[in-house]
């Protein structure tokens, strides 16, 4: 009697911490900011006060949790967490069919509902920019990374590779998604940060991109190429003459051309860091958005050094088009003064 009464009590009990815990639809509570205090995850380095009401998506291959961060004007707080399914292989993906999930900083590019897919991806999908830029130099090779439903029951490290949740929660998540702004970073276990640690790299981080932002929007060439590793100052040098010539032409017939960065985001993954943003051109009072920029950098003997240097949203231009995106802003630009 005693035993029977034990384990009735005994189940009654788990039901509620696992109601109280995930929720309904596979959720997990809303409850506190992180794992470790007041901290949040060594993966977020710089937001600024544009991106309130922006989000973020972390995944957490230990413990099968795709975690949602809101950047608010006072912070960065955690908001909602689902379970989710990763690679069935462990480790990060270095090659096509390894059945691992990467590892790293991504971006949602695009997104499919019910109506594009088969069953297999349950109701919605959201493709990531897999390889990226660092995966590429690295040799990662690999596709059709997503972040997608299921037409089956969740299992934890069940998928060849992708980001599985069950069709409610990635309905849930899908609120969250901004095209081509989004990160999903995806880690083999969360590691945290104090605030103070975060608004110290913050601060060395904006004093990096201001310096960069200044050293271009001057034409100095040597300030700005000592802002890039060796490795990557061909591709710097392929348009920087094109942009010289640009300055010049803005200096003598109309007025110096300004540029302004908002929206900036950067957010780290081991030693590497990728800061998004958007770069704005203005003359004469006029404006003209050169699309989303976005760096790949390290700290390299205490100080940082560019390694990639692209567009979010132009990464795919035709063949035929050899003029880098912000020239051809430029270009546009002086056609409007």
């Amino acid at each position: 009697m005693n035993l029977y009464f034990f384990k009735k009590t005994a189940g009654f009990l788990a039901a509620i911490f696992t109601m109280f815990y995930f929720g309904p639809c596979g959720c997990l509570a809303q409850s506190r900011i992180s794992d470790a205090g007041d901290t949040l995850p060594d993966v977020f380095a710089f937001s600024d006060a544009g991106n309130n009401g922006t989000y973020a998506l972390l995944v957490d291959k230990e413990k099968q949790q795709l975690i949602v961060y809101e950047n608010r004007n006072d912070g960065i707080f955690e908001k909602r967490r689902f379970r989710c399914s990763t690679g069935e292989a462990p480790g990060p993906k270095k090659r096509s069919g390894d059945k691992k999930t990467p590892e790293g900083v991504y971006f949602i590019v695009s997104r499919f509902s019910e109506k594009d897919l088969t069953p297999v991806y349950g109701t919605r999908a959201f493709p990531l920019d897999y390889p990226n830029l660092l995966d590429t130099m690295a040799g990662r090779t690999g596709y059709s990374i997503w972040m997608h439903g299921s037409d089956k029951p969740l299992k934890d490290r069940n998928s060849n590779g992708c980001i599985v949740l069950e069709n409610s929660a990635i309905e849930q998540v899908g609120q969250y998604v901004a095209l081509n702004r989004t990160p999903v970073i995806i880690v083999p276990h969360l590691l945290f940060q104090d605030r103070e640690t975060y608004q110290a790299g913050k601060a060395k981080i904006s004093g990096f991109l201001m310096a960069w932002n200044r050293a271009f929007e001057t034409g100095s060439r040597p300030d700005f190429m000592r802002l890039y590793n060796s490795s990557a100052l061909a591709g710097v040098s392929a348009w920087w003459y094109d942009w010289e010539k640009m300055n010049k032409v803005f200096r003598v017939n109309f007025s110096p051309l300004s540029m302004r960065m908002k929206r900036i985001a950067a957010y780290r993954h081991r030693d590497g860091y990728v800061a998004l943003f958007d770069q704005i051109l203005e003359a004469r009072g006029r404006h003209q958005s050169a699309g989303t920029r976005k760096l790949f950098f390290k700290s390299v003997r205490g100080r940082f050094q560019i390694v990639g240097d692209t567009y979010q949203a132009s990464g795919k231009r035709p063949a035929n088009d050899s003029l880098n995106p912000f020239i051809k802003t430029c270009e546009r630009l002086a056609e409007t003064l």
